[in-house]
This record gives structure tokens, C-alpha cells and sequence, in this order.
């Protein structure tokens, strides 16, 4: 029986047109935002309604000290929110001013003013609105295929003077970067500190929770699970697990990506959001998987060794894989509702 907590996953597109007001359709349009993925499913975002005026806040109660101490992944999160956001309007034929605010930790970090379009579906058929809650992330094994050469040309379409993607699917660099992101991984959970924070978000298969990671997602068994959260604060499993992680990232993962920005402040981190859950929502539409790591990105000097091996300069801001998954059909996470993140 599906509880509360999964229930935000049911969302259905014709409901919009059962709204009058701006701020019920408003709160319609959060109920896709609440569907983007966030680093260890903390979902750190809030939102505030003002007529057709929608506040995008961060919710600094769940964001991490040690694990996220600049709150990189926190605006990454927030940036994925937006992107569906802005595809959810422009399905519904909805006009958006938007400004990104990142104005620190009192201030919003985007403000959406809509007025009124023509009001009708956009490509009823094919429109990127219905992936959003088809998408999942998927830490397990992908098949050895890559993806077709029309999705490489067009996820390369997002480099620019201020961003750049890179896919590595070429053996020697996607074995490089599946050691930085195991060594990272080994670093992040050896953080006693960290495993502290991480410990409330690591959930039971049985969890009635809206936010964090049940045993499944991390390929747990339901007894397992009952006690996965109290391992982890205790102790790291990750470090046991290198080789067999090592292995499932060389010969299970067909392409890396890497999104990285000239500039390494909020307003970067939102768009590199935005760009992540645009391809992951074209991925899930082309039958692909997507799984990010946070690790290499954010703790010591990781970044520098991707760096090299891409032979960039920009600060990488985001890692992820790619690739046709073994398991085709996974369980979403759970999902805060709107009305608990809407005030």
C-alpha cells in the first residue's frame, strides 16, 4: 500500500486546468519542483507564494555543515527545483520572469513571476513535463552500451563561455575518474563528522519519512535496512566496498559526465542545477539512467585531479553517470509534500 510519503509521485498534468487562482496554480506547479533530485534526498528547498509572484528559498535546516559546507549542493538542488519549474510553465503556456537571487542565507535564491500564455500543452506527447516524475537516480549497474550519438551532440549543445559538459566515455579517462570518485567516496564517509550528518537520512525500506535515502536506493536488503542508518554513523562501509565500487564503475558505467563553470559562487551552482536536471530528465526520456556523486566535488582537492584529467581549467561543479540501466524500473525516494514545503 503506497503511504503519504510516496505520494507526491502521482502528480497528474491535467489537474493544472482545474485552477483559477495564481497561487493554486502556483502551489500545482511546486509539486513537480518537489520531484527534483537533492544530494542524499535532504530536499533543501522552500517556497513562498505571493499572488503570481513564487520565492524559491533554501532550507538551511537541511543542508550539511561538513558535507556541504559552502552549500554548493544545496543551490545545485535548488537549481534542479527551478528547471522543472520552468518546464512545467512552459507546458502550460505560462510567461516567467525570473531573476536569480542568491542573496546568502536570509535571502531567496530565485524569484518567478508568471503571467498569463495561451494556456495550452505544449507537444502534448513527447514534452519533457512527463519524465519529471519518471526520473530516478540509479546507483547501480548500467549496461556496456553508450548512449546514441544524437543525445552526446545535443547534451554538448549546454557548453558555453560560463558553462562546459563534458561526456568521458573513452576507457583510460573513465577509469581515471572512477578511481577519483571511489578515493573521494573513502574520504567522505572515513569523516566521522560527516557520517554523523549523513545518519538521519539513511532510511528503512519501511520508512514513513518524506526525505532521505531508503536501504533500497543503496541496493539493501529490508532487514539490513533497519539498521543501515546506525552502521553509518558508526562506521564507514564504503572503504570495505572500494574494490567491488571500483569495479561496478569501470566496467558498468559507459560515460561519466562533468559539469563545470567559470565561476563558483550560487548563481553558478543554480544553473549548473538547472543543466544537470534538464539532461537527466532528457536521459530518463531516452531510457537512460543518471547517478551524481557529490564526493569528488566537494570534499579536498578532488576536483583538481578531474580537472587534469579532463584538461580544464573551469571548476568542475558536478559528476554523474550515464548509461542504459541494467535495473530497468527502480523505487522513487520518498518526497515532502507541497503544503510542507510551501509558507
Amino acid at each position: 500500500m503506497e503511504t503519504k510519503n510516496y505520494s507526491a509521485w502521482k502528480i497528474n498534468s491535467e489537474d493544472f486546468y482545474q485552477f483559477n487562482s495564481w497561487a493554486d496554480r502556483l502551489r500545482f506547479l511546486v509539486g513537480f519542483a518537489i520531484l527534483a533530485p537533492s544530494a542524499n534526498n535532504t530536499q533543501p528547498w522552500r517556497f513562498k507564494i505571493e499572488n503570481e509572484r513564487l520565492l524559491i528559498f533554501p532550507n538551511w535546516n537541511r543542508s550539511f555543515r561538513v558535507g556541504d559546507a559552502n552549500h554548493r549542493q544545496v543551490y545545485v538542488s535548488l537549481g534542479c527545483a527551478l528547471e522543472n519549474i520552468l518546464i512545467a510553465a512552459d507546458f502550460y503556456g505560462l510567461n516567467i520572469r525570473l531573476e536569480l537571487l542568491p542573496l546568502g542565507e536570509g535571502g531567496p535564491a530565485a524569484e518567478l513571476v508568471f503571467s498569463g500564455g495561451d494556456g495550452l500543452p505544449k507537444r502534448k506527447e513527447n514534452h519533457l513535463i512527463f519524465s519529471i516524475p519518471k526520473r530516478s537516480t540509479n546507483r547501480h549497474n548500467y549496461e556496456n552500451k553508450m548512449p546514441e550519438g544524437s543525445f552526446f551532440t545535443w547534451v554538448k549543445s549546454f557548453t558555453n563561455l560560463e558553462t562546459r559538459v563534458d561526456l568521458v566515455g573513452e576507457p583510460v579517462k573513465r577509469d581515471a575518474l572512477a578511481e577519483v570518485v571511489v578515493e573521494a567516496n573513502v574520504a567522505a564517509m572515513d569523516d566521522a563528522r560527516f557520517r554523523r550528518e549523513l545518519f538521519p537520512y539513511i532510511k528503512s525500506n519501511y520508512t514513513r519519512s518524506g526525505v532521505g535515502m531508503p536501504g533500497f536506493v543503496l541496493g539493501m536488503k529490508p532487514i539490513l535496512s533497519l539498521v543501515a542508518g546506525w552502521l553509518v554513523k558508526f562506521f564507514s562501509p564504503v572503504r570495505q566496498n572500494k574494490e567491488k565500487d571500483l569495479f561496478m564503475l569501470k566496467n558498468h558505467t559507459p560515460v561519466f559526465a562533468v559539469i563545470s563553470s567559470k565561476e563558483d559562487r550560487p548563481a553558478a551552482w543554480l544553473k549548473v542545477g538547472q543543466i544537470f536536471q534538464r539532461i537527466s530528465l532528457e536521459a530518463a526520456r531516452h531510457g537512460l539512467a543518471t547517478g551524481p556523486y557529490s564526493a569528488p566535488i566537494q570534499f579536498g582537492k578532488y576536483y583538481e585531479e578531474i580537472q587534469k584529467i579532463l584538461g580544464v581549467n573551469l571548476r568542475p561543479q558536478f559528476i554523474f553517470r550515464v548509461g542504459y540501466p541494467q535495473t530497468k524500473y527502480l523505487s522513487h525516494t520518498p518526497r515532502l509534500l507541497p503544503e510542507e514545503v510551501i509558507g
